[in-house]
């Protein structure tokens, strides 16, 4: 679903998830030619390029930067900093929508290679790129000089601040929580699953002081959840192994994705659906899974595009090896989910592979 919650603003695949295995065996050299011409062993390419589901990016790729003021340390590269007044929350928001959208760009070409078979390592390339122009978008948000007035460091509202924010602080609060998970998303297809968890984290905080920062959205929130079960971090359900488990997590997120959708102005907005489908299917209600998800993804498989509705599934499909593996009641559930969503991706002719 983007898995799950898809900011609307982009909806290309969000939400960040280390890609499938792609081979791509090259032609060996032809065992007729001649000795003297013959490619050396080291040169040849290896018969299967397979990205591991747990590659580490790049040392060049550092996690995002706390959700504070950017240190000295952090800088800006000259596009990102050129005539941009930091007094000016018009200014900053408008670079905001222009590095968005380049990262954006970025990231739907590396998705494009995976999904149209392409090679992994430009899709990697790709990534890395959105990557980082993401992070000089953090950069330039925490370079705006009354951050600090709109929240604390942790991303919660600050004591008798002015809330709920409205017009361009409010767009500047959106800004700020879509780059945390914008980020998530795309350290995740990285394989730096640790990295992106923080970065949901933080756009979790954000996400559950939605009524006052003006923040309607859940895409961290649910990333977080599933991204803590895929690293085998905690369960969904109580009591069925010595680990923590997330099922106070999932109520909550429940709620709060339901609320979004009853009065908050998501009831036509096909990744909240699928949101709410993930957290019903991990808090193992059948009754209201038969009741709500089957028009969920049904919604959520014709608005959504292939790229998306792989990404939902290859999450769902990752939490359901880890609960299975520990015999989490909800694991049935999320494999009913799991085939019903390709139905309706079929259904809506999305030829997705799941």
């Amino acid at each position: 679903m983007r898995l799950f919650g898809k900011n609307k603003k982009d909806k290309g695949g969000s939400s960040g998830e280390e890609p499938p295995g792609i081979e791509t065996p090259e032609k060996p050299p032809t065992p007729s030619a001649p000795p003297a011409i013959v490619a050396p062993p080291a040169v040849v390419a290896p018969p299967a390029v397979v990205a591991p589901p747990a590659i580490a990016a790049p040392p060049a790729i550092a996690a995002p930067p706390p959700i504070v003021a950017a240190p000295a340390s952090v800088a800006l590269p000259p596009e990102a900093s050129e005539e941009i007044d930091f007094d000016s929350l018009k200014a900053v928001n408008n670079r905001l929508d222009v590095l968005k959208s380049e990262s954006a760009a970025r990231r739907r070409d590396g998705d494009t290679h995976i999904t149209g078979g392409g090679a992994v390592e430009a899709a990697r390339g790709e990534w890395s790129s959105a990557l980082k122009i993401n992070q000089n978008a953090i950069a330039t948000a925490q370079r705006y000089s009354s951050v600090r007035a709109l929240f604390d460091d942790n991303g919660r509202p600050i004591e008798n601040g002015n809330y709920p924010l409205t017009n361009h602080e409010a767009t500047f609060s959106n800004h700020y929580n879509d780059l945390l998970g914008r980020q998530g998303g795309l350290l995740r297809r990285l394989g730096d699953l640790k990295a992106a968890k923080d970065s949901y984290a933080r756009g979790a905080v954000i996400e559950a002081n939605g009524s006052a920062l003006a923040v309607v959205n859940s895409y961290s929130t649910l990333n977080l959840i599933a991204i803590q079960i895929e690293l085998g971090e905690r369960t969904a359900t109580p009591g069925i192994s010595a680990l923590p488990d997330l099922a106070e997590d999932i109520r909550k997120a429940h709620a709060m994705v339901k609320d979004q959708i009853e009065s908050k102005g998501r009831g036509r907005d096909a990744w909240a659906f699928a949101d709410l489908a993930m957290a019903i299917m991990l808090m193992g209600d059948d009754a209201e899974f038969e009741r709500f998800v089957p028009r969920a993804y049904e919604l959520y498989a014709k608005a959504a595009g292939v790229q998306d509705i792989e990404t939902s599934a290859r999450i769902i499909r990752n939490m359901l090896v880890k609960l299975a593996a520990r015999k989490d009641p909800v694991a049935p559930l999320l494999a009913q989910g799991l085939e019903l969503l390709r139905q309706k991706a079929e259904k809506a002719g999305k030829i997705v592979s799941i």
